[in-house]
């Protein structure tokens, strides 16, 4: 005898209950315990350090998780020096979407700045001969990405964080600052694309929705929404230093900026602040969001992407602009592409890449 099974909902509707559509501030498991959850590395308050310095003082990276590339720490020896060098290491983002991401399928790396690090990297052993006879891409999560760089100004961080690789150049979403210039010991190449920073938010909140507003709970009442952002990052360096009137307690901060992207999911947070080059990435996976108004009035700040090396490393820094310069109409080209895929009032401004023509 076969039985069928009546739907719950059949049930409900023949005894008189009603069902109602959850209203976006009444989600199922929504309320938010920072007490009960387990949360991403380096996850706490940006408040509670000043900008700039690492939440933790090693991130999320492991020697079992990544092996060390060829390149040994040298305590900001120059890298003409290291004569046994035959492999340049290439730090790039490890799950930025649209900017580099790996598959899962084949292990193979993708993306804007994928593109970018590979065409430097073969100009490069074309350029600098036997000094360099192969090239290798190592995954950085974003607070680790300028630490990898063994300079001088790095040589207590690295000494505490022993699982972090050391890499030869990064191209990671790296802002240009004199700030970073100065307290991590490395010198940016040539820009290579120009970017803005962006608010992602879910698409039931308003679109002029901005750090420090405040956001209906799950309670009913009201609260300052929480943002979200990567540590040692320019991001939340704007954060704590050009929003004054925002509550620091309602601003995070993660090792890796992508881990906003599952506590968004997640409704431990109400919002990322990055780049919009990343949160269009962001936008791509979780499709119930959107990029708020915020930050797109004329006159707001105009950011450059760049490679960085160290101080120390002059001659590479000159070697790796030359090759920017010899693959620039391809950068172009793909970057028109990339930005093509932002809203409009999110586009940057077109602008022609700064030149920087060595170490300080």
């Amino acid at each position: 005898m076969i039985r069928t099974a009546v739907p719950l909902c059949a049930l409900m509707v023949l005894t008189g209950c009603a069902v109602s559509a959850p209203t976006p501030d009444k989600v199922a498991g929504a309320t938010w315990n920072s007490e009960a959850v387990a949360h991403p590395p380096g996850f706490s308050p940006l408040s509670s350090s000043k900008p700039g310095d690492p939440k933790s003082p090693c991130a999320t990276i492991s020697a079992a998780a990544t092996p060390p590339p060829t390149a040994t720490s040298t305590s900001g020896e120059p890298w003409e020096a290291r004569g046994s060098d035959k492999v340049l290491t290439i730090g790039v983002g490890q799950s930025t979407q649209l900017l580099s991401e790996r598959n899962l399928e084949d292990g193979s790396r993708s993306g804007f700045e994928v593109g970018i690090a590979n065409r430097v990297g073969e100009q490069l052993m074309r350029d600098l001969g036997p000094k360099v006879t192969d090239y290798r891409l190592v995954s950085l999560p974003t607070s680790d990405r300028l630490i990898a760089l063994d300079t001088v100004k790095n040589a207590e961080r690295r000494a505490e964080c022993p699982g972090i690789p050391t890499v030869d150049v990064v191209i990671a979403s790296l802002t240009v600052s004199k700030g970073r210039e100065a307290e991590f010991g490395i010198a940016f190449s040539s820009s290579y694309a120009t970017t803005r920073s962006g608010l992602l938010i879910p698409k039931y909140l308003a679109h002029d929705q901005k750090p420090g507003d405040k956001i209906v709970d799950d309670s009913g009442g009201e609260r300052t929404m929480r943002v979200c952002t990567g540590n040692n990052t320019t991001n939340a360096e704007d954060l704590l230093g050009k929003t004054p009137d925002v509550d620091p307690e309602a601003l995070y901060g993660v090792d890796d900026t992508s881990s906003c992207l599952a506590l968004l999911q997640q409704r431990r947070v109400d919002a990322v602040y990055s780049d919009v080059l990343v949160l269009k990435g962001f936008m791509n996976q979780l499709p119930g969001t959107k990029l708020s108004s915020y930050n797109t009035h004329v006159g707001a700040t105009i950011d450059e992407y760049a490679m960085a090396t160290s101080n120390q490393d002059c001659g590479l820094l000159r070697a790796v602009n030359r090759a920017l310069e010899a693959t620039r109409d391809h950068t172009a080209a793909d970057f028109e592409k990339l930005i093509r895929e932002l809203p409009s009032e999110h586009q940057p401004p077109d602008k022609s890449p700064a030149s920087r023509t060595g170490c300080p």
